[in-house]
C-alpha cells in the first residue's frame, strides 16, 4: 500500500512538472518527457472516439468554427459505423463527461476516462477546457489513448494587433498543450499547415505530424438548431443583396467595406443591391459598430444580424446575388466555400489562403481605400448574373469527414470495408 501511494505521488509530481514546463514554453522537452512515460507496447485498435464538443455543447454562437463542428460531428458515425462515437464536454471547473449534444446536458454527469483503444478527437476549439484539463490529457496519453486535434488558425500569434491579450494568451497556452499531447494536428488548409509546421520547427518539435483538409460548404438541415423566423423570410429575402458573413472583429475588414458601400450608394444612387452583414460582434471593434449604426444607410440599404441561425443563413446564401469577403487574414475562410457551394459570385481580398480555398473561383481585390473598393464593387456587381454559372462546388462535408477518417486510420482507427 505504501509503495502504491509513493508511486501515485511520483506520478502526480511528474505530471505537475510537465505542466510547469508547458506553461514556461518548454514544449519540445515536455513532449519528449511525456513520450518517455508512455508505454512502448503496441496500442489496441481504436474502438471508441471521444469527440470534444465542449463549447458548442454549452452555446451555439453560430460562428464558422461552430458550423465546422456541427457539420463534421453529424457525419462521423456514417463514415465509420464500426466505431463508437461519444460526444464529450468539460468546463473549467468540471472534468470531461459524456455530452447529450444537441440536447442540453443533464445535471448528472457521466465522467469519461480514456485508455488504450480510445481516441480523443479535439474537434471543437475548447481552449479553456484543454488548458484546464491538460494533466488529464497527459494521463490519458500515458494510459495509451491517441489524441488528434483540429487546428483552425494561429493568427493571434502572427498578428497580435487583431486580438485581445486574452485571445493571444489562450491560443498560445492551448497550442503548447496540444504540441505536447497530440499524435497529429489536422489543419483546415495547407496555408495553416505550413504555418503550424514552421511554429513547431521553431520550437524544436519535428516528430508531430500535421495534415490538411478542405472544408465543405453546404449548410445541411442536420446542423439546424432553430427554425426560420417568419418575419425574416417575408421582409428580407425579397430584396436583392450582397452578403458578407463573419464575426465583427479587426481583421475582418468591415469598416472599409461599409465605407465603400456608402461611397458606392452616393456615387450610384440607383444601385440595385443592399449589403447584408451576418455575424456576431467579436472584440476590439467598437468604432466599427458605432460607425455602422450611425450610417444614414443602416436599416435601409445596409443591414446587420448578430443572431442568424443556420436555417436562416442557408436561405440567405440561396437568395444572395453575390458574396464579399474583405478579411485581412484567415485560416480557411469558410464563407468562401459556402458561397461557392451555393454558386454565388465572390469578391474577396487577394490572400494566399483565399486563392487556395477558392481554387481561383473568385474575383480578387487589393484595395484598402473605400473609394477604390466602391468602384471595384460596382464593376464586379454589374456581371453577377453571368458569373454564377461558372461556379463549381469544390468539396462536400462528406469528403472532409472521409479525409479526417483516413488521417485517423494512421493512429489505429480500423479501416471500414
Amino acid at each position: 500500500m505504501i509503495n502504491l501511494r509513493a508511486s501515485n505521488m511520483l506520478h502526480k509530481l511528474k505530471l505537475h512538472f510537465l505542466k510547469i514546463n508547458i506553461r514556461l514554453g518548454n514544449i519540445s522537452y515536455s513532449r519528449q518527457l511525456l513520450k518517455q512515460q508512455t508505454p512502448k507496447t503496441q496500442s489496441q485498435p481504436i474502438k471508441n472516439i471521444y469527440t470534444d464538443l465542449s463549447v458548442i455543447s454549452m452555446n451555439d454562437a453560430g460562428t464558422g468554427i461552430q458550423r465546422l463542428v456541427k457539420s463534421v460531428w453529424s457525419r462521423l458515425p456514417k463514415h465509420a459505423p464500426n466505431l463508437n462515437f461519444y460526444p464529450i464536454y468539460a468546463t473549467r471547473k468540471k472534468k470531461y463527461a459524456l455530452s447529450q449534444y444537441p440536447q442540453k446536458n443533464i445535471k448528472k454527469r457521466q465522467y469519461v476516462n480514456l485508455k488504450s483503444g480510445d481516441l480523443f478527437f479535439g474537434l471543437d476549439w475548447s481552449a479553456d477546457q484543454i488548458i484546464k484539463h491538460q494533466v488529464r490529457l497527459m494521463t490519458w496519453k500515458i494510459k495509451g489513448s491517441k489524441q488528434v486535434f483540429i487546428l483552425n488558425d494561429i493568427l493571434a500569434l502572427q498578428h497580435p494587433e487583431w486580438f485581445t491579450a486574452k485571445n493571444r494568451q489562450k491560443l498560445q497556452a492551448w497550442l503548447n498543450v496540444i504540441a505536447v499531447c497530440a499524435d497529429e494536428i489536422i489543419c483546415v488548409s495547407e496555408t495553416v499547415k505550413k504555418q503550424v509546421l514552421q511554429y513547431l520547427h521553431e520550437h524544436h518539435i519535428d516528430d508531430l505530424p500535421c495534415s490538411a483538409i478542405k472544408l465543405g460548404g453546404e449548410i445541411s438541415p442536420s446542423t439546424y438548431t432553430a427554425q426560420i423566423r417568419p418575419e425574416f423570410e417575408q421582409k428580407f429575402l425579397a430584396s436583392s443583396y450582397i452578403l458578407k458573413v463573419s464575426t465583427i472583429e479587426p481583421r475582418k475588414g468591415h469598416l472599409c467595406l461599409i465605407k465603400a458601400f456608402e461611397a458606392l450608394l452616393k456615387r450610384y444612387p440607383d444601385y440595385p443591391h443592399h449589403l447584408y452583414l451576418v455575424g456576431r460582434y467579436g472584440w476590439k471593434s467598437e468604432h466599427t459598430l458605432q460607425y455602422l449604426k450611425a450610417s444614414p444607410y443602416f436599416g435601409t440599404r445596409i443591414f446587420w444580424w448578430d443572431d442568424m441561425n443556420d436555417a436562416e443563413l442557408n436561405l440567405l446564401y440561396q437568395h444572395a446575388v453575390g458574396a464579399v469577403n474583405c478579411s485581412y487574414g484567415e485560416g480557411f475562410g469558410l464563407p468562401l466555400m459556402e458561397a461557392i457551394y451555393y454558386q454565388k459570385p465572390l469578391l474577396v481580398r487577394d490572400l494566399p489562403v483565399f486563392r487556395e480555398v477558392s481554387s481561383n473561383q473568385a474575383n480578387y481585390f487589393q484595395q484598402d481605400q473605400p473609394d477604390a473598393l466602391a468602384e471595384t464593387l460596382y464593376i464586379w456587381s454589374k456581371d453577377l448574373n453571368s458569373s454564377s454559372t461558372h461556379m463549381i462546388p469544390l468539396t462536400s462535408w462528406d469528403a472532409s469527414v472521409e479525409k479526417i477518417m483516413q488521417i485517423l486510420q494512421k493512429h489505429g482507427v480500423p479501416i471500414t470495408t
